[in-house]
C-alpha cells in the first residue's frame, strides 16, 4: 500500500503517480529524503537561536524563548504525528503548520509536546522565565546637565551588584523625560527606579504603585533658596508679591517647592510672575542682569558661588528626599530585602565602595515613612 505525496513538496513533477513510485514511509523519513532539506531546516533552527539570542544582548547567558510556532513548525517537519500516517491515506498537502494547525488549537495532551524537539524548546522556555530580567529604571534631575551614556555608566556597577544579589539579570533603563516616568510608573513597567524628582517618585507611592527601598545619603534633605541681588530690600517671601521670579524647569523638583513655597504664603500665579529656564546653574544670570528680581534654586554649588560673589539668599523652603529608589509593589519580598541589603551595604565592601564612587554618591540610607507623607501633603500631590 502506498501514500500519496503531494507534488507540491516532492521536488521536480513527474509523469508517473506517486503511488506507483513511493512505498509507505512515515512523513519525517520522506520529507528527509528531500534535496538538502536536513541542511535547510537545521540551518534555519541555528539561525533562529542566534536571532533570539541576539535580541536579548547584552545580558550574556540568557536564553530566550523561541516563538511558539517555531516549536511547531520543528515538530511537523521532524515527525508529527509520531505515527499517525496510515497506508491509503489522503494526499499530503504539505507541512503540518500549514495544513493541521491552521484548523485547530493544541491541548496539552496534543502529541506536538510530547517530541523531544518541542520539549526541547518548552525547557528553553522554563529556564527563559527563571531568569527573567529584573526592569531597573534611572531618571537623574532635568536641571543638570548629564548624557544618558554617562549615567548608565555611572549606574552600572550598581547594576552588577544588584545582579549578582538577586541572582538574575537587571537591565538598566534611563528614563530622561519625566512624563515617560509618570507612565511607566503607572503602568508598573519599572522593578526598581531610581527617581531624582520628588514628586514623581511620591506621586507613585501615593498612588500605591511603589514604595520606598532606600533614600540617598546627601538628599535626604532637598531646600530650595531664594537668591537676590545684595541691594535688594526684601526680607520675607510676602514682598516678591507684583516681582519677577525665575526658576528651573517648570516640571524640576525645585519648580515644585517653589510653588508650595508661594502657597504656604498664599502668593498664586497672578501675584507673582514665574519666568523659567532649563538649568539650575543659569539663574543667578537672570539676577544679575534685572531679568528677574529673585530666583529659586536647590542647587548647593549654585548657591555657594552666589554668596561668595556677595548675593543674598532671600530664604529656604522646607527639606525634600530627592533622589529616592522605590520598588514596585509587583516585586517579592525577597527580592525588595535583596535590593534593600545591597544598597544599605555598599560602603561595607571594596565593590561596593568602587560602585559609590562610580555613582557619585555617598550611600544610601533607610527612608522615613512620615517624612513622605509630610512631603506628599506639602507638594500638593
Amino acid at each position: 500500500m502506498t501514500e500519496q505525496l503531494h507534488l507540491k513538496w516532492s521536488g521536480a513533477a513527474s509523469a508517473v503517480p506517486r503511488t506507483a513510485q513511493v512505498p509507505f514511509v512515515r512523513r519525517s523519513s520522506r520529507r528527509l529524503q528531500l534535496p538538502k532539506f536536513a541542511e535547510k531546516r537545521n540551518a534555519l533552527l541555528q539561525g533562529g537561536a542566534k536571532r533570539e539570542l541576539g535580541a536579548r544582548k547584552p545580558h550574556d547567558g540568557v536564553i530566550c524563548c523561541a516563538l511558539h510556532e517555531a516549536a511547531r513548525k520543528v515538530a511537523s517537519w521532524c515527525d508529527y504525528p509520531p505515527s499517525s500516517a496510515k497506508p491509503g491515506a489522503d494526499a499530503d498537502p504539505g507541512p503540518a503548520f500549514l495544513s493541521r494547525f491552521s484548523r485547530q488549537k493544541p491541548t496539552q495532551h496534543d502529541p506536538i509536546f510530547a517530541h523531544p524537539a518541542v520539549a526541547a524548546w518548552i525547557a528553553l522556555g522554563a529556564a527563559c522565565d527563571a531568569a527573567a530580567d529584573l526592569v531597573f529604571s534611572v531618571t537623574e534631575g532635568i536641571t543638570y546637565y548629564q548624557t544618558n551614556k554617562e549615567i548608565a555608566a555611572r549606574f552600572q556597577p550598581l547594576t552588577e551588584l544588584l545582579a549578582k544579589a538577586l541572582k538574575r539579570p537587571v537591565r538598566i533603563v534611563i528614563v530622561s523625560a519625566y512624563d515617560d516616568l509618570r507612565a511607566g510608573l503607572a503602568r508598573q513597567e519599572y522593578d526598581l527606579a531610581f527617581v531624582h524628582p520628588a514628586h514623581v517618585a511620591l506621586a507613585a507611592i501615593k498612588a500605591g504603585k511603589y514604595k520606598s527601598v532606600a533614600w540617598t545619603v546627601g538628599y535626604t534633605d532637598y531646600a530650595v533658596s531664594m537668591l537676590m541681588n545684595k541691594d535688594q530690600p526684601f526680607t520675607r517671601l510676602e514682598d516678591l508679591r507684583g516681582r519677577t521670579v525665575v526658576s528651573p524647569d517648570p516640571d524640576s523638583i525645585t519648580a515644585a517647592m517653589l510653588r508650595a513655597m508661594l502657597r504656604d504664603q498664599n502668593l498664586g500665579a497672578a501675584d507673582v510672575k514665574i519666568l523659567t529656564t532649563r538649568y539650575q546653574d543659569a539663574v543667578p544670570f537672570y539676577i544679575e542682569h534685572g531679568f528677574a528680581d529673585a530666583g529659586a534654586t536647590a542647587a548647593k554649588a549654585v548657591v555657594q558661588a552666589w554668596t561668595q560673589k556677595g548675593g543674598k539668599v532671600l530664604l529656604s523652603s522646607r527639606p525634600v528626599p530627592i533622589k529616592q529608589m522605590i520598588a514596585s509593589t509587583k516585586l517579592s519580598a525577597d527580592d525588595e530585602q535583596q535590593i534593600h541589603g545591597v544598597l544599605l551595604g555598599l560602603a561595607q565592601s571594596d565593590a561596593g565602595r568602587n560602585a559609590l564612587t562610580t555613582l557619585g554618591y555617598k550611600g544610601f540610607v533607610d527612608p522615613s515613612r512620615d517624612e513622605e507623607q509630610k512631603a506628599i501633603a506639602w507638594l500638593g500631590l
